[in-house]
């Protein structure tokens, strides 16, 4: 009971505390966050033109890039509106684990955006790795991943999932899905 008691102060003195300020910030950021790397990709890498890049054929790599940022933009200004209506944060339980699951979504899928974006190594005739330059957004998905994963004050328990989806991650990264 102590520690369910704690559990709903914490909830309401940290998580929901400026979260409106957070999930306002959130949404700019991801907006001006996915026009930089629109414009980026468009005019300087040419991803979307050149068949060359990554494990997503050219006439995807625009679709699934643009659907899980807009899917991370709608998540968060869903966690917006159930903040302006209040009754669905005063659920302690539904509310955080609820927004714990959706940065889970949206770490998953930011990674995934930056994937659509990012070149796979090119192998030579013997199998080997040819030398070729980096993609910025390779660099990116680490960074972005911590960012994301941080934004929300959450229980060290609880926020261990977290640690579970980069494993996750890592591994179906280095089995080429």
């Amino acid at each position: 009971e102590l520690e369910d008691k704690f559990h709903r102060w914490f909830h309401e003195n940290t998580t929901c505390k400026k979260l409106d300020t957070r999930l306002d910030r959130q949404a700019l950021v991801i907006s001006v966050l996915t026009t930089v790397d629109m414009v980026y990709s468009v005019f300087v890498t040419q991803v979307f033109e050149n068949d060359s890049f990554g494990r997503f054929s050219a006439k995807i790599r625009l679709p699934v890039f643009l659907c899980s940022r807009l899917a991370i933009f709608f998540i968060i200004l869903a966690w917006r509106v159930a903040y302006a209506s209040k009754h669905a944060m005063l659920s302690y339980q539904k509310a955080y684990y609820g927004l714990l699951v959706s940065y889970c979504a949206i770490a998953a899928l930011m990674v995934f955006s930056y994937d659509a974006l990012t070149k796979s190594p090119e192998l030579d005739s013997n199998g080997a790795m040819k030398d070729q330059e980096t993609s910025i957004h390779s660099l990116l998905i680490m960074p972005m991943f911590q960012l994301i994963i941080t934004q929300n004050p959450f229980l060290f328990r609880s926020s261990l999932v977290f640690v579970a989806l980069a494993v996750v991650i890592m591994t179906l990264e280095s089995c080429g899905l």
